[in-house]
């Protein structure tokens, strides 16, 4: 009984280790800016696009001149205490974005996505491992 506790407990310690964790950044979107404008996450996080004030959109792609604008993410023209989120789980890249109608006062930003970190162990052998820890105590 107790060498099956022990082994749960492993098991789910290195699970616990071992499991990703997405992050929510924000944005804000006030004053014809973006802020922070540039922002760099890893695959699978979240952009949150927290509006403050204006009347303001949230589009993929660098402006009205680019052939893809708004095929990754769009948000409609929002006004007040208003939220776009998106999460990005296709590729790492950098991802450009504007507010449709204040692109050309220079209201842009980027994200830039990196793959996840990963931290390297080696494989887990519980029985393995239990036969050490039994040698331990011999």
């Amino acid at each position: 009984m107790k060498r099956a506790l022990f082994i749960t407990t492993l098991f789910l310690a290195a699970g616990w280790i071992h499991s990703a964790h997405a992050d929510t950044l924000t944005v804000t979107v006030q004053s014809f800016n973006f802020a922070p404008n540039s922002v760099v996450i890893q695959l699978g996080d979240t952009v949150h696009w927290k509006w403050v004030n204006g009347s303001h959109t949230v589009t993929s792609g660098t402006g009205p001149g680019d052939a893809n604008v708004g095929a990754q993410f769009d948000s409609p023209v929002s006004v007040g205490a208003q939220n776009f989120y998106y999460t990005f789980t296709d590729t790492s890249g950098v991802y450009p974005y504007h507010c449709t109608p204040h692109s050309f006062l220079g209201m842009t930003g980027s994200v830039t996505v990196e793959e996840p970190i990963t931290v390297g162990t080696p494989p887990y052998d519980p029985f393995k491992s239990w036969s050490e820890l039994k040698q331990l105590f011999q």
